[in-house]
């Protein structure tokens, strides 16, 4: 359980992070101008983006999906495009089931 000094800590590193992010000003300038050491700056957001990631993860849980192929419906006219990480893949005339094993194999990226 952290102690009163180290919650208080973590409290005024939010408000400098928050007001330097509100600021509309790059954060280097804004450092300078308030008396912080961008690199000491930077390890409070790092740190607290870390912790805070850790809580998230922590409470978040996988739902596990089960997709039931279906009879294909694609007729050759209609198109089929799917996009991950910038990537975009069209597809003409593709049945259902190739679609799913495209997905799957993109899922497991």
């Amino acid at each position: 359980m952290p102690d009163k000094f180290q919650t208080l800590k973590k409290e005024r590193c939010i408000e400098i992070i928050k007001a330097c992010n509100g600021s509309g000003m790059p954060k280097r300038q804004w450092c300078r101008e308030h008396g912080i050491s961008y690199s000491t700056f930077m390890r409070w957001q790092r740190s607290l983006r870390n912790e805070l990631a850790g809580e998230i993860m922590v409470t978040q849980a996988v739902v596990p999906l089960q997709i039931e192929p279906q009879a294909s419906r694609c007729t050759p006219a209609q198109e089929v495009t799917i996009q991950k990480d910038g990537i975009s893949i069209s597809m003409h005339g593709v049945s259902s089931d190739m679609v799913i094993a495209i997905v799957r194999g993109l899922s497991s990226c």
